[in-house]
């Protein structure tokens, strides 16, 4: 061994060590020379570690230590020396920067290091210790090393002095053990410590020490870990970014993965909590960053990868962005890698594998024949069967345990919507009753783990579930509560009573009006305009639900105010407002002066964001500041509502209206609200201060949807055959028996002038619908059509009615000065519209005084100012529409690649004196499934904007019908003496293009009047 270790090279140790491990296998073991082969076999390991850095050779000396141990009695004269050996060892592993996992395997060693060293030496030994269990816990989880990790870092605290600088570094690990083992063994109460000791720990820690960075960061994490299970409050989020933040500004290399990963997961955490697409967006930016700075240890790595996975996963279902969670599920099998098999580290990342698996599957690709092929059920096998890993390697009693569960149970219900396979239904409430067990009351993972429960037992007709469920629902009903969690538990019990086997409208319709009442709380104002929008796209379906609950216990006044209070949530405030601004400018003028400024600051800050949700867009760049602005002015409206509230008079200003009686319409001509939910389909039918009458309509709510997803994008050769068969069967199943009830169906002259009017107010799937076209049409005059009897209008909302119609609806333009005409015949990288120059020429012959934008001068800035001096506006141009974020739907002007005029930027303007907008592009008035009950599209923005009515389209139509269509109109309005003239105009335009093309109408039956 002497010879060897002079030698370079590893052949001769290699040998010796062989030697020696020969000699002791004959040795026996009380054989005196024992304890020196022994400590001689040691230091033989130890210089082939430094010559390898192989870490097998670590286990092999912990190995021979044990022996060592074992052999070397506290009286034996050189226990001193071998104890010196291998102190001496240790020291230099921590202080040599180990490769992975290393300081893991050596703990026995350090265990055995701080027995009895001496008072000078014990402050070292235990500092190695303490290095060598965070990293033995970090890569296992392993409750018990946590525990004997915070009892060491308790005692080293204790004797450190308060003016010793290395005292903030103590505080801070003591602090995290803390945090670590109340997660671990699921006691709540130390992370009230843990955050307390990582207070004293930044406190303590002075300015620019090595360990700045580390103190702020344990105390984010601890900020965050609290947030989960005591303080459910968005100011604790805020302050775990916050410290994650300033982590980050000081951190040096070998600490910016892990203080990148801390931001990472506290910006996740907020995002969850408000649905901040930003928050989500810097996240995930910021969880790639920590990646890419981790290095290939295992216990660092991880982390960094678990975080990213979690976020690339939140923003492929915020966004659908195929790249994420392709990013998702590679990070996630790498994490599981990275594992030590059968620790409670690879049980929570098998458990987070099971969810990438599960979601990619759901976002497969959509087979040629998805109609009739049911989904591939393998994947969502292969992810419960991993779940159901995770869980059953998870410690009973343990703090993640309820999570694991919970997690199993969404996947297993996932299993049985796909298969109907009802061994995964009891399984999923076999999981989710377990989860709901043992998780704290008051914490994340419960509320987690209730909400998974009850979605499992939705389905389930047995006896009793309908008040298992009820119970789940009170539990959540508190403040502490995400309102989306308490929204979607009671649409849930809803559903549940109402397909029990014994129904129970009773507890249905109880539980949809507490969803429904508490709608306007998942899109609060501190959101901007695109994430509220998907907060309520999250709940489509529920206002057609709602009501169709009610009208099955009999109460059509009832379904129509549960349909107004939860279908243009956004749509309503932007109307309301307006309203009420007239009455705080009679009663306070400076109030209302106020009240104006911040609501344009607050479309501003809408329209300043608007980057962050462009399709395809994944993660951001870091923190800019900009949420920040835009939350003062939040902060500044809502005290500013408060003050406006302590007005006499106006103590109910902008706050929500609760669920009340039904009154009457607000217009004379019959309103028709046509809903289609999942017990029946109906037609609500509003005349007046009359009683609400209900038409129950002969369909589906599936055979309605196959029409409308006809209609919204007509293709194929027999585009038209098909749509004059959906016409008919309309006019069957739908508008003929409405039109019947309201005694509006009898024969009529044909072209007669004097029609009586209607309103449609379609719900959800119905919006899709052409209403006003419905009828037999092969043959114009010879079979029924709505277009024959009545002069037809749509609204989004009955409410909506109420907003400005004596001011919008009996404008007239003259020679044209309040018109504007905005003409792109030729749009840069978008195809030729020739009709739309002979659009705009024929209607400035009508109207020649009409201000007229075109090409390069049709600008974004240019239009927008235009809008703000003239009362009618005129659009021919190119529209798209953007499924994902609605609201970067756009007109199409000259700048649209760089200056895109979105429904957003339509949406924040306020035209007071506005009157018509007559949108001659495609697709102007039709939304996506997910908002069809807000009808968020442009027709709605100009709207919100101020326009009382807009003419749009429900699907693409050709330029030269579009240009025959705007033509006609404007003749007729020129011309006309009506009292709705716009409504009049249009039919007739209608009407004549109809008549030279009966069998066409995908050209004559897209345009509708909105208002």
């Amino acid at each position: 061994m002497e010879r060897a270790g002079r030698r370079r090279g590893t052949r001769p140790l290699r040998k010796a060590i062989r030697a020696f491990d020969e000699v002791l296998d004959v040795m026996s073991p009380d054989h005196p020379d024992r304890p020196s082969c022994l400590a001689n076999l040691a230091v033989g390991h130890v210089l082939l570690f430094r010559r390898t850095g192989d870490a097998d050779v670590v286990d092999d000396l912990v190995r021979v230590q044990g022996s060592l141990v074992d052999a070397v009695t506290e009286q034996h004269p050189e226990r001193a020396r071998y104890r010196g050996n291998l102190r001496t060892f240790l020291v230099d592993l921590a202080r040599n920067s180990p490769g992975p996992g290393l300081l893991a395997r050596a703990t026995p060693l350090a265990r055995e290091a701080v027995v009895d060293p001496s008072p000078a030496a014990v402050t070292a030994f235990r500092e190695v210790l303490s290095l060598c269990l965070g990293e033995l816990s970090r890569s296992t989880g392993d409750p018990d090393v946590l525990a004997e990790l915070v009892a060491l870092d308790r005692r080293r605290v204790a004797e450190t002095a308060v003016d010793d600088p290395d005292l903030g570094a103590l505080l801070s690990d003591l602090g995290a053990g803390l945090r670590d083992l109340a997660l671990a063994t699921n006691r709540p109460e130390l992370l009230d410590e843990a955050v307390a000791t990582g207070r004293r720990a930044v406190a303590v820690c002075p300015p620019g020490h090595d360990h700045e960075a580390a103190c702020l960061r344990s105390l984010g994490n601890s900020v965050h870990a609290r947030y989960g299970v005591l303080d459910r409050s968005i100011a604790a989020l805020e302050e775990s970014a916050a410290l994650g933040r300033r982590a980050v500004a000081v951190a040096d290399r070998s600490q910016r993965s892990s203080c990148l990963t801390a931001l990472g997961l506290a910006l996740r955490s907020q995002y969850q909590a408000t649905a901040d697409l930003e928050l989500l967006r810097e996240a995930v930016h910021v969880c790639r960053d920590a990646v890419s700075a981790s290095g290939p240890d295992p216990v660092d790595r991880a982390p960094c990868l678990v975080n990213l996975s979690v976020a690339e996963m939140e923003l492929f279902k915020r966004t659908g962005r195929p790249g994420s969670i392709d990013a998702a599920v590679r990070a996630c099998d790498e994490a599981v890698r990275l594992s030590v098999p059968g620790s409670a580290h690879h049980a929570a990342r098998l458990g987070n594998l099971a969810n990438a698996l599960q979601i990619a599957s759901l976002s497969g690709p959509v087979p040629a024949d998805a109609e009739q092929a049911p989904p591939d059920p393998a994947p969502f096998r292969e992810a419960v069967r991993v779940a159901r890993t995770a869980a059953e390697a998870t410690a009973p009693g343990s703090g993640p345990v309820g999570g694991r569960l919970s997690n199993l149970s969404l996947i297993a219900r996932t299993l049985y919507e796909v298969t109907g396979d009802e061994t995964a239904l009891e399984e999923a409430v076999r999981a989710g009753r377990r989860a709901v067990a043992v998780a704290p009351v008051g914490s994340e993972v419960r509320e987690l783990a209730v909400l998974s429960l009850i979605r499992a037992l939705a389905p389930v007709r047995d006896p009793g579930i309908v008040d298992e469920i009820r119970a789940h629902c009170t539990e959540l009903d508190d403040d502490g509560v995400a309102p989306r969690t308490r929204v979607v538990a009671h649409l849930f019990l809803g559903r549940a009573a109402m397909a029990a086997e014994k129904r129970r409208p009773d507890v249905a319709l109880a539980a949809y009006e507490y969803a429904v009442t508490r709608l306007p709380g998942i899109a609060p104002r501190r959101l901007r305009r695109a994430d509220r929008e998907h907060g309520l796209g999250e709940l489509a379906g529920l206002p057609a639900e709602a009501a169709s609950v009610a009208l099955e216990a009999g109460r059509p006044e009832h379904a129509v105010q549960l349909l107004e209070h939860s279908r243009g949530v956004l749509l309503r405030e932007a109307l309301d407002g307006r309203r009420e601004l007239d009455l705080l400018r009679e009663a306070d003028p400076a109030l209302a002066e106020e009240f104006e400024l911040l609501r344009d600051l607050l479309g501003a800050s809408d329209l300043a964001g608007l980057d962050l949700y462009e399709s395809g867009q994944g993660a951001a760049p870091p923190h800019d500041g900009r949420r920040d602005r835009h939350l003062e002015v939040v902060a500044r409206w809502e005290a500013l509502i408060d003050r406006i509230r302590t007005r006499a008079g106006l103590e109910e200003f902008l706050r929500p209206a609760e669920i009340g009686p039904w009154t009457s319409s607000p217009v004379d001509e019959p309103i028709v609200v046509v809903t289609a939910g999942p017990h029946r389909c109906d037609a609500l039918l509003v005349v007046g201060d009359e009683p609400v009458r209900t038409v129950r309509l002969d369909c589906t709510y599936d055979e309605l949807r196959i029409r409308a997803d006809a209609f919204r994008l007509p293709a194929g050769t027999d585009v038209e055959r098909r749509m004059l068969d959906d016409l008919a069967w309309l006019w069957d199943h739908v508008t003929g028996p409405v039109l019947a009830e309201l005694d509006l169906s009898p024969p009529v002259r044909p072209g007669r002038s004097d029609l009586p009017a209607i309103r449609w107010c379609p719900v959800g799937i119905a919006s899709f619908l052409p209403l006003h076209a419905a009828g037999h049409h092969r043959r114009p005059g010879t079979g029924p059509s709505v277009m024959d009897h009545v002069v037809s209008s749509y609204t989004p909302t009955i409410d909506a009615l109420r907003s400005g119609r004596a001011a919008g609806t009996g404008h007239r333009a003259s020679t044209g000065e309040d018109v504007l005409a905005v003409e792109m015949s030729t749009t840069p990288g978008a195809t030729a519209l020739p009709g739309a120059r002979a659009e705009i020429e024929r209607i400035t012959d009508i109207l020649p005084a009409a201000t007229v934008l075109s090409g390069p001068d049709a600008t974004r800035e240019a239009v927008l100012d235009a809008l703000a001096t003239h009362r009618f506006a005129h659009f021919a141009c190119h529209a798209t529409y953007d499924p994902v974020t609605p609201a970067l739907s756009r007109l199409v002007l000259h700048d649209h690649r760089t200056a895109p005029l979105t429904v957003a930027d339509l949406a924040a303007l306020s035209l007071p004196d506005a009157g018509l907008a007559f949108l001659s592009a495609c697709s102007t008035a039709t939304s996506s499934d997910r908002l069809a009950d807000e009808a968020v599209h442009i027709a709605t923005a100009f709207r919100i904007a101020g326009f009382h009515q807009v003419v749009g389209t429900l699907w693409p139509v050709a330029d030269t019908a579009a240009r025959r269509i705007a033509q006609g109109f404007y003749a007729e309005l020129a011309s006309t003496t009506d009292a709705d003239p716009a409504a009049r105009a249009l039919h007739r335009a209608v009407l004549a293009l109809r008549s030279d093309q009966p069998t066409a109408p995908s050209r004559w039956a897209a345009h509708v009047l909105v208002g």
